[in-house]
């Protein structure tokens, strides 16, 4: 038992007070008035041991009186935590994390289950006392805030505690409690408490997948709190995934942009309206019907009515979550597509150049701006603003020429590959392949230039139908599809390695590739078996060459200029192509409420990639990096913004999911944050939160039991003492 006023014990001493007074008693002589002698004996034997009794009974419940008022006062518990006398008195430092999750904006019988976090922040600061902290941490400030000041009053507490809104960020809870940890590392006070605040979504309680590894200390004293609001389960629908499908995209080509509706409930949802919109325009309406924990596909296509960067949304119609009801999505339509034709003379691309400029696919045209470059050229060019690099017939490459196309590849830049009569494939092999996790390419007979098939003469064998470069090459105009392609005749041909990440697009009636298709980190890598010329096969002379190269560095810009949509929370990192010579723009991030933020891109020289750098993004929306400029008109000093990337931010598809945590999982996570079961503590937002805190922190209090036995033995003391008075007044 643990007292929470232990110097009121002191006054235990006045429980003397009664004994004093009875052995006081005792000392004074009483004369009684009787007519015979003989009455003695039987006075002695009656009325003198009743006296006494009920004397001592007096003085027992006056001293139990006095005994429990005292007890009552000094607030005893059954179980105490704060151990010993003086612990009742100890500072307490509080960390109050607040779940300011989307999630947090659902609502139930008592209003928005926020307002409901907020109220009992309040309750919890009222418990402050003189050399008390209180840390009050919302989890979205996580992302961008590493110390936090201790408030010591409600009345500091109170003006924060307003200011708090709802945010979009998601945080994981260990992320969190290992905040809570770094604060209380910090802290003097003997007694240290985290209490959570949150509606107990269940799959916040999982690892925190970012910092996975990194260790949360919390001594044995700390006790922590999940403090719930709401209700157990919720069915709700959301638009977990909205996306541009097909990878080559054109002002005259259709736009294929996909959606994932998905329903995370128990419960079916039926007639779910979603609505797609693109550039102001709304592409597609669609009505659909959920399964429990099920999820449908919808689809929209539209022709794009200009160049540049399209924003984008999937929409469906306001359920208990908001803010999961919209996602968003951005569309760039290329208006040129920079391509570095690399090659021993001009000859060596002359064919690859005709295909860019005068021929190529009709509804890709007029894309391409070119730029020729011998390749002795290379290791001292600016691939600043380059999207494609096609290398015809190049001989070999020295460390410098290989490390910029490896840097060009490994941060999204496109890469094709034309062998011929010069290439050396050992230095392809040693120096561009291995570096890039190709496999080396080669050929049989030992020899390391070309390979003579075996019959002198072969041709295509296998194509990949479904693949990006095919879309819509073979079909007319009612969209059927017919596969009638002129095979060239190949008589020389290197052999490209094969791996599991590789992929053959077309292969040749020997079994070999004729095209591949490699990964390479952000980047892709094309690799034709054939030259670009005449001297190995037809192929430069079909008119499948044409549209198959155009389509290609499409095909490969679009990698280079993919920019991944981001969650809510996180900061955007967008990697572009530009110049750098003679550059003194100013850049901005510009969020979707319109609201500007200066970047300073980090250029890395070598593979020509300028990175831009955001704070964390704390809107959800489309985000545009914009670069300021100089006109150069006669009009001195004007300026313009022009758009040279747009990413969507979006809320976490985790936060769709509104079932709460059981019973087990929440143990689990008690366990890895190596907090003991008896130092953890659930409670509920509709409880008195100060009373049930302060039960929790010392046990069950039985100061009103002791007041009640002090009022019985009151009542009994008042009852002997009338007896005791009647019988003396008799006579």
């Amino acid at each position: 038992m643990t007292f929470l006023n232990p110097f009121v014990l002191f006054g235990l001493i006045a429980a003397t007070i009664p004994l004093v007074l009875h052995l006081l008693n005792l000392r004074r002589l009483r004369t009684v008035e009787f007519s015979s002698l003989r009455f003695l004996k039987e006075l002695q034997r009656s009325s003198l041991r009743r006296v006494r009794i009920r004397q001592w009974v007096l003085l027992l419940l006056r001293t139990l009186l006095i005994a429990s008022l005292v007890f009552a006062f000094s607030r005893p518990a059954v179980v105490g935590t704060l151990g010993g006398i003086a612990g009742g008195r100890a500072a307490t430092t509080m960390v109050v994390l607040v779940d300011d999750s989307p999630s947090m904006t659902v609502r139930n019988e008592r209003g928005m289950l926020f307002a409901q976090a907020k109220e009992s922040a309040a309750s919890l600061s009222s418990l402050l006392k003189e050399g008390d902290q209180l840390y009050l941490v919302p989890l979205s400030e996580l992302v961008h805030k590493e110390e936090f000041i201790p408030l010591r009053t409600r009345e500091q507490a109170t003006p924060v505690l307003s200011d708090l809104q709802p945010s979009l960020i998601r945080v994981p809870f260990q992320r969190a409690f290992r905040a809570a940890s770094r604060i209380l590392a910090t802290s003097n006070s003997p007694n240290q408490e985290v209490y959570l605040l949150t509606d107990a979504q269940a799959n916040q309680f999982l690892p925190d997948s970012a910092k996975p590894s990194t260790a949360i200390s919390f001594t044995p004293q700390v006790r922590t709190y999940v403090i719930r609001t709401g209700a157990t389960t919720r069915t709700n629908a959301a638009v977990a995934s909205a996306e541009v499908r097909n990878l080559i995209v054109s002002r005259s080509r259709p736009l294929q942009v996909g959606a994932t509706l998905r329903n995370f409930g128990a419960i079916s949802i039926n007639g779910v309206i979603a609505s797609m919109t693109l550039d102001g325009t709304r592409i597609a309406q669609q009505s659909v019907n959920l399964s429990e924990d099920g999820s449908v596909d919808i689809i929209g296509r539209t022709n794009p009515r200009r160049a540049g960067f399209l924003k984008g949304s999937v929409d469906i119609e306001d359920d208990a979550l908001d803010a999961d009801n919209h996602r968003y999505f951005s569309a760039r339509i290329p208006g040129t597509i920079n391509v570095l034709l690399v090659g021993s003379t001009a000859a060596d691309t002359r064919f690859v150049r005709l295909a860019l400029t005068l021929s190529g696919d009709s509804t890709l045209a007029g894309i391409f701006t070119l730029r020729q470059l011998p390749e002795t050229a290379l290791p001292a060019s600016d691939l600043g603003g380059i999207d494609v690099i096609i290398l015809c017939n190049v001989r070999d490459f020295n460390s410098v020429s290989a490390d910029r196309l490896i840097h060009f590849v490994e941060q999204g830049g496109g890469l094709m590959i034309f062998p011929g009569v010069k290439t050396d494939l050992g230095s392809y092999n040693s120096l561009l392949f291995s570096r890039l996790g190709i496999p080396p390419a080669g050929a049989p007979a030992g020899t390391l230039n070309a390979t003579p098939s075996a019959t002198g003469v072969t041709s295509f064998g296998r194509l990949d139908q479904e693949h990006p470069l095919f879309s819509g090459m073979f079909e007319d105009r009612a969209g059927h599809k017919k596969w009638t392609i002129a095979s060239p005749h190949i008589s020389t041909a290197i052999v490209p390695g094969a791996s599991p990440q590789a992929h053959a697009i077309i292969s040749l009636t020997n079994g070999r590739a004729f095209l591949m298709e490699y990964p390479a980190h952000q980047g892709r890598v094309l690799l034709y078996a054939v030259d670009a010329g005449i001297e190995w096969s037809d192929f430069a002379t079909q008119g499948l060459f044409a549209p198959l190269v155009y389509r290609s560095a499409v095909y490969l810009s679009a990698h280079s200029q993919d920019i991944s949509s981001f969650v809510a929370g996180q900061p955007l990192e967008i990697l572009l192509r530009l110049s750098i010579v003679g550059d003194h723009s100013a850049y901005f991030f510009v969020s979707p409420s319109g609201k500007p933020e200066r970047t300073v891109p980090e250029y890395r020289s070598v593979s020509g990639i300028a990175v831009f750098r955001s704070t964390p993004t704390i809107e959800s929306g489309i985000y545009e990096l914009q670069k300021m400029a100089d006109q150069q008109t006669g009009q001195q000093g004007s300026q313009s913004m022009v758009t040279l990337a747009a990413a969507a931010v979006n809320v976490d598809t985790a936060e769709s999911d509104l079932r709460t945590v059981d019973e087990a999982a929440l143990q689990r996570f008690w366990t890895g944050l190596g907090i003991p079961e008896t130092n953890a503590h659930v409670l509920n937002a509709s409880q008195t939160l100060d009373a049930a805190v302060e039960q929790s922190r010392y046990g069950l209090e039985l100061w009103k039991h002791f007041l009640f036995l002090a009022l019985a033995l009151a009542l009994a003391e008042m009852i002997v003492a009338r007896e005791a008075r009647k019988n003396a007044v008799q006579p």
